[in-house]
């Protein structure tokens, strides 16, 4: 049975992908939970034209995401932050903060292309790296205490 798939199923298809499936896989899974729907010609054409969007407004993300790589090439992000005397964080920075910090100053990426081992917890100057879509860039960071 043809099937176009609603949502992304492991190790079978992703959204909007049309694939041949055994009947029952169909009827007694994928159906009932709505993970997928029967090929017929009217959704066809339905799904084609949400693969087609959603196709373009990747694109227009990708693009706003190698605009911003491009700025903070040049970007200097400093934040004050609560710490103590000898200058360690009372909450670290986490990668969700950082991109919070990004978005102030017009730089939009997903928190997932932030790569930090683990939350910076003390004051001074950290190189920060940002990795997405296959691309790489770093920005400074300067933490000072408030």
């Amino acid at each position: 049975m043809k099937v176009i798939f609603l949502t992304d199923v492991a190790l079978v298809g992703k959204r909007y992908d049309i694939k041949d499936v055994s009947e029952g896989y169909a009827r007694n899974f994928l159906l009932p939970k709505r993970l997928a729907e029967e090929a017929r010609p009217a959704s066809l054409a339905r799904i084609l034209k949400l693969k087609k969007d959603q196709e373009e407004k990747q694109k227009i993300s990708e693009k706003k995401i190698l605009e911003s790589l491009e700025k903070l090439k040049k970007l200097v992000l400093k934040t004050k932050e609560k710490a103590n005397e000898s200058g360690s964080l009372f909450s670290g920075l986490s990668r969700e903060k950082i991109v919070s910090l990004l978005q102030k100053e017009g730089v939009e990426l997903p928190v997932e292309a932030i790569k930090l081992n683990e939350p910076i917890k003390a004051v001074g100057e950290f190189e920060v790296k940002i990795e997405t879509n296959g691309k790489k860039a770093a920005f400074k960071l300067i933490v000072e205490k408030s």
